[in-house]
């Protein structure tokens, strides 16, 4: 048998590795994910392109969404957006971000995001990101699949994280009720 000194830097070691593979953001509640966002969008990934920046020395993961509903102003609104994550594979470079959203071509999602005029870029990484499922009555839910990022929770009063499944009906409630309110 081992001594416990042997034993418990392994631990801690094991621990910390662990950790070392999740990437940690703020825990967004379904509320603030919609208040934070310039733009809550529905549509189709049509494209995925992958870019390297020389100026930055990074590559980014450009992904071209072609918008059917805007869920945040519904009004004529956007046609298509671009979301830019960093990561990506150029030639022999490669740039992996864990808690990225997965964004799938030919998916039906729904984005919560920022813009800087150019691009979009999703907000709390994978949290901001949802997948339409629809059933054979043609109702909407959106899903989130598990993403290794850890949330970090806020101080002051905890308000739950915006849930992995809703309807996309209670989604456009909630933003009903948010209309006029830009972030």
């Amino acid at each position: 048998m081992r001594p416990i000194r042997f034993w418990f830097p392994l631990v801690l070691a094991t621990l910390f590795a662990a950790e070392a593979s999740a990437t940690i953001v703020p825990a967004f509640p379904l509320r603030q994910l919609a208040m934070e966002a310039h733009e809550v969008v529905r549509g189709q990934v049509v494209d995925q392109r992958f870019v390297y920046d020389p100026a930055r020395d990074r590559i980014y993961t450009h992904t071209r969404i072609v918008v059917d509903e805007d869920l945040r102003w519904s009004g004529p609104g956007l046609r298509d957006v671009v979301v830019r994550q960093l990561g990506g594979v150029v030639g022999d470079r490669e740039s992996h971000v864990v808690g990225n959203a997965r964004l799938k071509l030919g998916a039906e999602v729904v984005l919560f995001a920022r813009t800087d005029g150019t691009y979009h870029y999703v907000v709390g990484m994978s949290q901001g990101a949802y997948e339409v499922m629809r059933s054979p009555d043609g109702s909407a839910v959106l899903t989130r699949g598990a993403s290794p990022i850890t949330q970090m929770i806020r101080p002051g009063p905890v308000a739950a994280s915006a849930p992995d499944r809703m309807s996309l009906q209670d989604l456009r409630d909630l933003m009903a009720s948010l209309k006029g309110r830009r972030p």
